[in-house]
C-alpha cells in the first residue's frame, strides 16, 4: 500500500548565498511525483537557480551529482517564482537534495523546495 506524502528538500529560508541543502532519503518513494519551487521575487540584478542532486549514501562515499532536474532561473524580471515539475523518481539514487545558486546582490532571497509523491508503507 502507498500513500501520498510531501517532504521538504529546502525548508523555507532566506539565504544570501548559494546553498546545498541537507540530503533527504527517498528510497521509499516510487513513480511520479511533483517537485515544487516557491521563491520570492529577487532584487534587481539577483538570480536564483535551483537543481536537484542525488547520491547513494547521502554523500558519505558517493559524491553528490546532478539528477538532470532543474527549475527555470528566477530573476527580478521573470515570473518564475512558483514552479513545479512532474517527475519520475524511480531512476534517482536513495538520497536527493536541492542545490541553489544565488548570484548578484547579497540581499536575502526567500524560497523553499518540496517534493510530493507516493511512498510505500
Amino acid at each position: 500500500m502507498s500513500k501520498s506524502i510531501a517532504i521538504a528538500l529546502a525548508v523555507a529560508s532566506a539565504p544570501t548565498a548559494s546553498t546545498n541543502h541537507a540530503g533527504v532519503e527517498i528510497s521509499n518513494f516510487t513513480g511520479n511525483g511533483t517537485l515544487i519551487l516557491n521563491a520570492a521575487q529577487p532584487a534587481a540584478g539577483q538570480t536564483l537557480d535551483v537543481k536537484l542532486q542525488h547520491s547513494r549514501d547521502n554523500g558519505s562515499t558517493d559524491a553528490w551529482s546532478d539528477a538532470g532536474i532543474a527549475f527555470a532561473q528566477v530573476t527580478n524580471a521573470s515570473a518564475n517564482g512558483f514552479q513545479y515539475q512532474v517527475m519520475n523518481i524511480d531512476g534517482l539514487k536513495s538520497y536527493v537534495r536541492a542545490a541553489s545558486t544565488i548570484a548578484g546582490s547579497a540581499t536575502a532571497l526567500p524560497y523553499s523546495v518540496a517534493y510530493h509523491g507516493r511512498a510505500q508503507r
